[in-house]
């Protein structure tokens, strides 16, 4: 999970990390077009460190810190009158998000509007796309193995 936003310090973290990611949630404020705009930054190391060794549906793009679609919600009705000019659109997120292959959501925190929703498909895309996911109960059923004469009692 990257934020561009804060975690500029974090930008260099060991090369391994990347290349052991099995996919990456790329978080941007949409309040803030910065923030937005340093997703490219991200991208470009995800690239240089997997060695272009990733496949693109395993990233999500997340535009942070949006209303959820209920406005009887106390929270959302506040969040939405503090936070109501957006530096980035959802249409602009979404584009971005297209024509780099990504997947594309939006949320808040405040709200937790779309949070498990989000990292609940990016999970199933990256599942339903890996070439191995058929040798995960073999590898399962090998590991249990030497359990097999306790678990059979």
């Amino acid at each position: 999970i990257m934020e561009p936003a804060t975690d500029e310090e974090f930008r260099y973290i060991d090369k391994q990390y990347y290349k052991l990611a099995n996919g990456f949630i790329l978080i941007y404020n949409v309040n803030f077009r910065d923030s937005f705009e340093n997703v490219i930054n991200w991208i470009e190391l995800i690239r240089d460190y997997t060695n272009n060794n990733y496949n693109n549906n395993n990233i999500a793009l997340v535009g942070n810190e949006v209303g959820s679609d209920d406005d009887n919600d106390d929270k959302n009705y506040y969040y939405n009158k503090i936070h109501n000019e957006h530096e980035v659109s959802t249409e602009e997120g979404k584009e971005f998000a297209l024509a780099n292959n990504f997947l594309f959501f939006e949320t808040s925190t405040i709200t937790r509007f779309n949070i498990d929703e989000s990292f609940n498909a990016l999970i199933n895309w990256i599942y339903e796309n890996d070439p191995n996911k058929n040798d995960y109960e073999t590898r399962i059923n090998e590991r249990l193995k030497p359990l097999n004469k306790f678990l059979s009692l």
